[in-house]
């Protein structure tokens, strides 16, 4: 599957969404995209939003932030295993 391009317009909706929550995400200061995602994923886990409606899809079906992050992202929502450094 092609990943999806992330538009500006999606992204700022799922941040205003995350922010209505309360989580405080992104409020100030300038980012990346990929430290967007990851702040993103954070305050999801964080707030305990990953099961939570966050609105529904273009066939009236309900939508979770985990779900909006997948789609969003074109990636699991799940933070990936971090890997141990050799010394």
């Amino acid at each position: 599957m092609k990943p999806r391009v992330v538009t500006v317009h999606d992204e700022q909706w799922l941040l205003r969404r995350l922010r209505e929550q309360g989580t405080g995400v992104l409020d100030s200061g300038v980012t990346t995209a990929a430290q967007r995602r990851e702040i993103i994923r954070e305050a999801i886990d964080r707030c305990n939003l990953t099961a939570v409606i966050v609105g529904r899809d273009e066939k009236g079906k309900p939508v979770s932030y985990a779900e909006a992050y997948e789609r969003l992202y074109s990636e699991p929502h799940a933070a990936a295993p971090r890997q141990e450094s050799a010394a």
